[in-house]
């Protein structure tokens, strides 16, 4: 009777209880746990405040990344004693993507009009991009580089002198140690694209590796993919793009790492340095509407909007030849569609055609976006490194990504651009801006006035930087350089 009534009446009630109540309670809670870990607690935390939480839980890992700023530190010194102050300052730049050069360009300008400096600019060809394990993200982890070497064509444009880092006929990459250089500066920040060899763990064996950020940090954990540790860990020096950034990058490695002999400096953000001197005003016949997708689709946070916008605006510029619409895709969004299956490579032909065919539409791919920003009246943006250098042109911002998760710096300016959440909300927010009514307006040029000031020199401080490294003790970035110059910050 007891076994009766257990097996026919007990058992089954708990079955019942536990699928209609118990599990769904712990799948709530599961739920809710994943929300506080990717939402809130990553919304209100900081950079600094995430390693300091991660190492007092791991001391292992605290050990392991003091141990290798200690190794650094002493290649550093032994940098220090064989360097010969008698000869010019050699300062290698590193391009690959191409895309991304611009932070570094008005740095390499001020490199190249200095006469106390030897300068040299290797290209580096793009790594192949392959089909990954996930649907929406290519894969990067195979050794795989192009034959064509993208950026060594576009950095011969613009310095003749430019060295081809790789050589597709013999299979052979140029041998940086044989110029023994005193600086490196790269750009990029995720090594996993650069060859092994031009990675910060091996320059930094034999010679002072100087980062400068391709991208403005706009949100709270924007800094990770930034300020990698497998760059950041091996640099001598990180010139940070505000003075935010580099006090948290101060408090990691100056007081977490006691890495003292780091050089985290703020002396402007480099890519605004363009806008006083490539940027004009364009005589143009019609109204332009720059738009900038991204090119990973997979993430809620910096997903893009290719997908869900582009058939809507193909048919309001193809119905309105009045307007004109510029599509600056990432450079590597089709080539990551094709790989991960979400655009076959006629889907992506046809899509280039119709750009092409079309009077008032316009595909950009040129390696430099500057022109594009110049002619552009309106942006219409997905998440993108990009966005506070539209910002700063002063010009209305549609922005289709999410705002919550920007640090306390892009939150201030990021009021001041006008965020859309649908197909109708977009059209219905450009059709207001293209008839001139840009509320919004006076505030952001008063924002960029007032908080985004730039003189056109981050450059110029850069290397007189390094300059009063090479050849002086560091001191305060204010008194006379070894060539007779003056800088103050």
């Amino acid at each position: 009777m007891k076994s009766f009534f257990k097996n026919h009446v007990i058992l089954p009630l708990k079955r019942i209880f536990n699928k209609l109540i118990r599990n769904p309670i712990k799948k709530l809670n599961a739920k809710a746990k994943t929300f506080i870990n990717n939402h809130y607690f990553r919304r209100f935390t900081t950079l600094s405040y995430e390693k300091e939480l991660k190492c007092k839980r791991h001391p292992a890992y605290k050990r392991m990344r003091t141990a290798v700023n200690n190794r650094v530190f002493w290649y550093v010194n032994k940098i220090d004693k064989e360097k010969n102050q008698s000869k010019k300052l050699s300062i290698v730049f590193i391009c690959q993507f191409h895309a991304a050069w611009n932070a570094c360009m008005s740095a390499f300008r001020a490199a190249v009009d200095d006469d106390d400096v030897d300068v040299t600019l290797l290209a580096l060809p793009e790594k192949v991009m392959r089909t990954g394990k996930s649907k929406r993200v290519s894969d990067i982890t195979a050794d795989v580089y192009d034959e064509e070497n993208i950026a060594y064509e576009y950095c011969k444009g613009f310095y003749p002198e430019t060295i081809n880092g790789y050589d597709s006929e013999t299979d052979t990459w140029f041998d940086l140690r044989g110029l023994r250089p005193d600086y490196v500066v790269i750009s990029r920040s995720n090594q996993n694209y650069l060859p092994p060899q031009y990675r910060s763990e091996v320059l930094s064996t034999y010679t002072k590796v100087v980062h400068i950020p391709y991208a403005y940090c706009k949100m709270n954990w924007d800094s990770r993919a930034v300020y990698r540790e497998n760059l950041t860990d091996f640099t001598y020096a990180v010139f940070t793009e505000n003075e935010m950034y580099k006090n948290i990058l101060r408090k990691i490695y100056f007081d977490l790492y006691d890495a003292k002999w780091k050089k985290i400096e703020f002396v402007g953000y480099p890519r605004f340095d363009l806008y006083d001197t490539d940027i004009k005003s364009a005589n143009k016949e019609k109204l332009t509407v720059l738009w900038l997708p991204r090119w990973l689709t997979e993430g809620r946070l910096e997903a893009s909007t290719f997908f869900k916008y582009k058939d809507v605006l193909i048919d309001y510029f193809m119905h309105h030849p009045e307007y004109k619409l510029i599509c600056r895709p990432h450079p590597k969004m089709f080539g990551n569609f094709i790989a991960t299956g979400e655009m076959t490579e006629e889907e992506v032909a046809s899509f280039k055609e119709l750009f092409e065919k079309t009077k008032n539409m316009h595909l950009d791919e040129y390696s430099d976006y500057l022109p594009s920003f110049e002619e552009a009246d309106v942006f219409i943006s997905d998440t993108t490194s990009l966005l506070v250098e539209e910002f700063i042109t002063g010009k209305p911002i549609i922005f289709c990504g999410v705002m919550w998760h920007f640090d306390k710096d892009a939150k201030e300016w990021s009021r001041q651009m006008y965020p859309v959440r649908n197909k109708r909300a977009l059209i219905d927010q450009l059709e207001l801006l293209l008839r001139g009514n840009d509320p919004k307006k006076i505030k952001r040029n008063e924002y960029i006035k007032e908080y985004m000031k730039h003189d056109g020199k981050s450059g110029e401080r850069i290397i007189a930087f390094l300059k009063k490294d090479y050849y002086g003790r560091m001191e305060r970035m204010t008194g006379v350089l070894p060539t007779g110059g003056t800088i103050s910050l």
